[in-house]
């Protein structure tokens, strides 16, 4: 659980050397995106901002690579939620900003879906 300080380190750190991977449980029957998401969660939940961004970002660039468009809005969405939070500046709330414009827009987007 977020609010369980221990276990949500634990896991971050268990899961921190698998960052660059996808989750895919059971038999890779769907796909949750990048480890590097779930790693931003926790980080920004055990209030490591400064760590939570770069992974965040990283989710964003893997999930755009592994074609999940949900998985990287959701990412946007959750940086946008960090860098408003984070040291807030004008740059960075236009940065949210615009991460949160892009992020709802992103999983309807399927370029090449209806060419032939």
């Amino acid at each position: 659980a977020l609010d369980d300080s221990a276990t949500l380190n634990d896991a971050y750190e268990l899961l921190k050397p698998y960052g660059h991977l996808s989750v895919t449980p059971s038999l890779a029957v769907t796909c949750f995106g990048s480890a590097y998401h779930w790693l931003g969660v926790a980080a920004s939940a055990l209030g490591r901002l400064d760590e939570a961004e770069p992974h965040l970002r990283n989710a964003i660039a893997a999930n755009v690579r592994l074609g999940h468009l949900p998985a990287a809005a959701a990412s946007r969405a959750e940086l946008a939620r960090v860098l408003g939070h984070h040291r807030p500046s004008p740059a960075r709330l236009a940065e949210a900003a615009e991460l949160l414009r892009d992020a709802p827009c992103a999983s309807l987007e399927f370029p090449g879906v209806f060419q032939q």
